[in-house]
């Protein structure tokens, strides 16, 4: 119980420093409202995790909900001031959608139970190292005053790097939804029951996959990196 609490309190500085972060800085296209709402997401998450991993240990879900919730909070950090910060926010960015993954995936047991369902997974994770952060360093968030990662100044690179990142999270996508709606006719007792999740969960990701497409866009629209490659 005294480890849940120091995760819970170490979570609520974590979100108190990224909600200060929101509010002192409003030069990155976004409200300080809406760069806040990391920390709001995440605390739930958080919250909801720490309830369920004190109730039964033995499950893997409260630590994933609880990891996922950390994820959100320090993704909100790349909107800092701070070098450091926002380096850190910047390489947390696929990981809120990979823990979700794996934790919709686990879902209800706490483990992925086949082979497709851990090489979906794992993929997800490999997307840190080998997708999310070269993007970064080939300055794909220039356009959004985020340079504190970039080591090469190639617009052509980093828009081919952007596409190849939001293509790698759409597949993922789709084989986490066909893995998930293959479920409630593979016979296994209360499945059919957590349809509704698997549906709140696949809109989130999808969510996650518009905006990373989205912000491409802009980019692209501001002048940071070409129309066409």
């Amino acid at each position: 119980m005294a480890a849940l609490t120091t995760i819970g309190l170490s979570a609520a500085v974590l979100a108190v420093l990224q909600v200060s972060v929101a509010l002192g800085n409003e030069g990155r296209g976004t409200s300080s409202g809406l760069a806040a709402l990391p920390a709001v997401v995440g605390l739930v998450y958080v919250g909801a995790g720490l309830i369920a991993w004190s109730r039964r240990p033995q499950n893997r879900i409260g630590a994933l909900l609880t990891a996922a919730g950390l994820a959100w909070i320090g993704w909100g950090l790349r909107a800092a001031d701070v070098p450091f910060l926002a380096a850190l926010g910047l390489l947390c960015g696929p990981l809120p959608f990979a823990i979700t993954m794996h934790l919709l995936l686990a879902f209800p047991s706490g483990r992925l139970e086949s082979s497709a369902e851990r090489i979906v997974v794992s993929a997800g994770y490999l997307l840190l190292p080998l997708v999310y952060a070269p993007t970064e360093l080939l300055g794909a968030s220039s356009g959004d005053g985020i340079q504190v990662l970039d080591v090469a100044d190639d617009a052509a690179l980093a828009h081919v790097a952007q596409a190849i990142q939001t293509a790698a999270a759409a597949l993922l996508l789709v084989a986490t939804a066909a893995l998930l709606f293959r479920r409630p006719r593979s016979g296994h007792p209360g499945r059919p029951r957590a349809t509704p999740l698997y549906v709140s969960g696949l809109v989130g990701l999808a969510v996650v996959v518009l905006l990373d497409a989205l912000d491409g866009a802009a980019l692209t629209a501001a002048g940071g990196w070409p129309v066409d490659v």
